[in-house]
């Protein structure tokens, strides 16, 4: 019986975690690192501020928590990508409506909001995740050029053109309904699209 409940009571401390995460994702996205108060992020999780710190010993702590879930989030992502079939166009359409859709949204824009903080384990994680991005797009829109689906450019600096624009729009503050959501998808497509 003891067993049943430490087995438990982990799972549940767990599952607090990721509630804790994902209202400190919003906050942030929101508010910014240095707007952001472990009191903003208890109101959003509805847990007392004693309670928060119990999960976290510091603002500080959440963040790298936060950073964690992000790569964790891009990674598994890039992976979905990669076991994708169809043409480069479609697997790129995959990609951006993942990456403006609400459940990814948080996750691309608490790594370009690191870009605003000058610290070297930041910089590791900026680094990684735009190593990340740029190798796992990197053969796609090689293909798609060969293909003849997107523009016949240098690669990489296509690249760089679909993700600025892409960055752009998770910064805007709109919450989008589906057909925004496609919308906006197919006028980034369109940009690389030969």
């Amino acid at each position: 019986m003891a067993r049943y409940s430490k087995l438990n009571s982990i799972r549940v401390q767990n599952l607090r975690k990721e509630e804790i995460i994902t209202a400190a994702l919003k906050v942030f996205s929101e508010n910014g690192f240095e707007n952001t108060t472990m009191q903003k992020i208890a109101n959003e999780t509805g847990l007392s501020k004693g309670l928060l710190y119990h999960y976290f010993s510091s603002k500080k702590d959440i963040v790298q928590a936060c950073l964690d879930w992000a790569m964790e989030d891009t990674q598994s992502l890039m992976g979905e990508l990669e076991r994708s079939k169809g043409k480069s166009i479609e697997k790129l359409m995959y990609f951006t409506k993942s990456s403006l859709s609400s459940k990814r949204r948080n996750s691309f824009k608490i790594i370009q909001s690191l870009i605003k903080i000058d610290e070297s384990k930041n910089k590791r994680y900026i680094e990684q995740f735009s190593q990340l991005v740029e190798e796992k797009l990197l053969p796609i829109f090689a293909e798609g050029i060969m293909n003849g689906e997107i523009v016949n450019r240098d690669p990489v600096k296509t690249i760089d053109l679909y993700l600025t624009v892409l960055s752009g729009l998770l910064q805007e503050e709109i919450t989008w309904g589906e057909e925004d959501l496609n919308w906006n998808t197919e006028r980034l497509i369109k940009i690389i699209k030969n």
